[in-house]
Formats: structure tokens, C-alpha cells, sequence
């Protein structure tokens, strides 16, 4: 964030007039969350302009197998659209004539599958006697794994409460985040 800041634009030798402070705030918070979340390094995009960035030079990275979207574009799509996605009924999202909102479900379907496989991975380094990687999924998971060997009775979480616990969780950070900015 700060070398885009001060980084000249392209065809300038001054550092350029910052104009996205709030942009910027909201887009270190989503580092944050995707860091402290689910430990997850995303990549800060190019500045072309004093008020634009390059979206595009973050999504170089290749394509997981079985997903149309990378994990930087899904959290981002789903957390700025987050207020969409919870007070929309899925159905339209899925199949209204509006492009964006069809964009919006389909970032919402990624970043679900991509917690499925995260949730899954931390489960399988639990099970291979990996300690624990330190971030909330990682909380979350333990508890289920924990939960599959206690007795009957125990309260305990099931798959479905971990990722909606990941998407509540983390969905709130920023909707306080998008809220506070907009006041």
C-alpha cells in the first residue's frame, strides 16, 4: 500500500496525490481478514492514476483447478457485495439479466468452494499431526476436528457452522468496515 503511495506513476517522477484513502482502508482490511482469516497472502494491485488501480494485476495467478475465479477476486467480489448477497434471495443473484449481480453469485459460489477446500486441508494436516497454522479457519476446524471425537451429547460444530462461521466472521469485519466508511 505505501509504494503505491509513493511510487511515481507511470510517466511522473513525483509520488501522486493520494485520492483512494478510503479505497485503500478498505482494501488493507480485506488483506487482513484474507491473512488473519484463512492465512492467505493476497496481492496489492498497480496504481495507474492518482485515483485508479490496475484490478487486473492482482488475478495473474493461476487458476485453481475447478474454480473459475481466483481467491483474491471471490473474497473481494463477496465482501464488498456483501450486503447483496445476504439481503438478495440467491435465486436472482443466480439468474437475473444483471451481469453484475450474476458476477456477485458467482464470486459467493468460489469463495464457498474455496473454504470447503481450505476446511478440508487444515482437517487433513490435523489428521497428518501438522500443528496448528494460527488463523481463525484453523480455531474453527480444530473444534470441529475435536468435536468428531467426542462423546454423544458434547456440544461441538459441525462442517456447515465452521464456514458459516468463516463467512459470518469475517463478512461482519467488513461490513463494519464498508458501513464506517460510508458515514
Amino acid at each position: 500500500m505505501l509504494n503505491s503511495w509513493i511510487t511515481p506513476l507511470p510517466g511522473s517522477t513525483q509520488s501522486p496525490t493520494i485520492k483512494t484513502l478510503s479505497e485503500d482502508s478498505m482494501r488493507l482490511a480485506l488483506h487482513i481478514i484474507a491473512w488473519a482469516g484463512f492465512r492467505q497472502k493476497l496481492k496489492w494491485p498497480t496504481r495507474i492514476s492518482e485515483n485508479k488501480y490496475d484490478e487486473k494485476a492482482t488475478g495473474d495467478e493461476k487458476l485453481e483447478k475447478g474454480h473459475k475465479m481466483n481467491f483474491q477476486a471471490a473474497i473481494h467480489t463477496v465482501l464488498v457485495n456483501i450486503y447483496l448477497i445476504l439481503g438478495v434471495p440467491r435465486l436472482y443473484l443466480k439468474y437475473t439479466p444483471v451481469k453484475s449481480h450474476r458476477q456477485v453469485y458467482e464470486a459467493y459460489i468460489e469463495f464457498g468452494s474455496y473454504l470447503e477446500e481450505m476446511v478440508a486441508n487444515r482437517k487433513q494436516e490435523m489428521d497428518d499431526g501438522i500443528g496448528p497454522v494460527g488463523d481463525i479457519l484453523s480455531a474453527l476446524v480444530r473444534g470441529y476436528y475435536n468435536g468428531e471425537k467426542a462423546e454423544k451429547g458434547d456440544t461441538v460444530l459441525s462442517e456447515k457452522e465452521v464456514l458459516g462461521n468463516c463467512f459470518v466472521s469475517d463478512g461482519s469485519q467488513w461490513c463494519s468496515r464498508v458501513s464506517n466508511s460510508q458515514s
